[in-house]
């Protein structure tokens, strides 16, 4: 291929279910890729109903260490550097950057997934775009960027797992995964129906030392998407994690009334979430969907300190600094509230409080947090 321009090499199916491989990788021995390109690549198909699929790099479900760095798969400035172009209406077409189901030790550092299209423009089947999917395996992800990621499908309106649109899904139980200092951005959806949107989706072990730190997520377009789409920047579906340090940056780039949310919470197992800046801004009129700097909807053992929330906000639903579900097994303290938008509320406990004594009240906690403009 070529790191501009496209289509330096097409492959043209006529049946559906192909796929091109930029690197497939089947053994059990260990595999290194350092610096290596990969970009203008098309992958069609005669029959619009049908799909050809793409995989960057695809890592069977098979043992062998993996090191992946540096290396970058599609263009840094050429948009749909990798694209899948049918419009597959009447079945699933795969785009993924990074795919592995490897069950070694396995490190991602400074790899680049940029400019990837999937075109597909199915709203019934269950399409999607992934930036870097990780499915088994020890694993260590950092200094990722994934950005300029754009698909037309809606995947039937599904979530999870499942969305037609995901910039980091990671999906194991296996213990000891890594991700710091990845940058999420820039993911798109162009369909004209409901869709689901993940920045990082982790859905990780129960057990074991987990980390998700200085991460940085912003920017998610949603065009042509009607309100009741949803927006997550971090999704903890479920598993244990110490989370830290990251940025999460959404809403300024949403004009619709979407659903957004800056971190959702959804696991039982013991998180620490300590020193995270979580933004929503921007402003909307259809008066629809609500907004979440953070919202905890899970029991658990939660220890939420030192962070940021801040849902600056106007218009359309409720825009609300910190939601939570319930008060068992949490520890919350020494936060930064924010919300002053049209709509603006600090936090929801059973009910809408929108004042620090209020909140302050309906926890029996955070005697040191404050209600306090962040300044950005």
């Amino acid at each position: 291929g070529a790191t501009t321009g496209t289509g330096s090499i097409t492959l043209t199916n006529s049946t559906s279910g192909g796929a091109f491989y930029g690197i497939n990788l089947q053994g059990t021995g260990v595999f290194t890729a350092n610096n290596n390109s990969l970009g203008s690549i098309t992958a069609a198909n005669t029959n619009t109903a049908n799909a050809t699929h793409v995989y960057g790099l695809y890592k069977a479900a098979v043992a062998g260490n993996l090191s992946l760095s540096n290396n970058q798969f599609g263009s840094t400035t050429t948009a749909s550097s990798i694209q899948a172009t049918s419009d597959a209406y009447n079945t699933n077409q795969l785009v993924y950057g990074i795919y592995t189901l490897g069950t070694g030790t396995n490190l991602f550092s400074g790899n680049t997934v940029a400019n990837l299209l999937n075109k597909t423009l199915e709203t019934t089947r269950a399409s999607k775009l992934v930036g870097l999917y990780i499915g088994a395996g020890n694993n260590t992800l950092q200094n990722n960027t994934l950005t300029n990621l754009v698909s037309g499908g809606s995947a039937s309106g599904a979530q999870g797992v499942d969305a037609p649109v995901i910039g980091l899904l990671l999906n194991t139980t296996t213990a000891g995964q890594i991700l710091t200092g990845n940058t999420i951005s820039r993911l798109q959806n162009t369909s004209t129906a409901k869709v689901y949107v993940y920045g990082l989706y982790y859905a990780g072990p129960t057990t074991g030392t987990n980390v998700l730190a200085t991460n940085f997520i912003n920017r998610i377009f949603l065009p042509l998407a009607p309100p009741e789409s949803v927006v997550y920047g971090l999704s903890l579906q479920q598993g244990t994690a110490a989370v830290y340090n990251n940025i999460i940056a959404l809403g300024d780039s949403l004009t619709k009334g979407v659903t957004l949310y800056g971190l959702q919470n959804a696991s039982t197992s013991a998180l620490t979430i300590y020193h995270n800046t979580l933004y929503i801004g921007g402003s909307v009129a259809a008066a629809f969907s609500n907004t979440y700097a953070i919202r905890n909807e899970a029991t658990g053992s939660h220890d939420v300190r030192n962070n940021v929330f801040a849902n600056l906000r106007s218009g359309g639903g409720k825009h609300y600094a910190i939601v939570l579900g319930s008060t068992s097994g949490l520890t919350i303290n020494y936060n930064a509230y924010w919300a002053d938008g049209v709509n603006g509320v600090l936090g929801y406990l059973s009910t809408d409080r929108t004042t620090l004594a209020a909140w302050k009240s309906a926890t029996g906690q955070d005697p040191n947090s404050l209600f306090l403009h962040p300044l950005f």
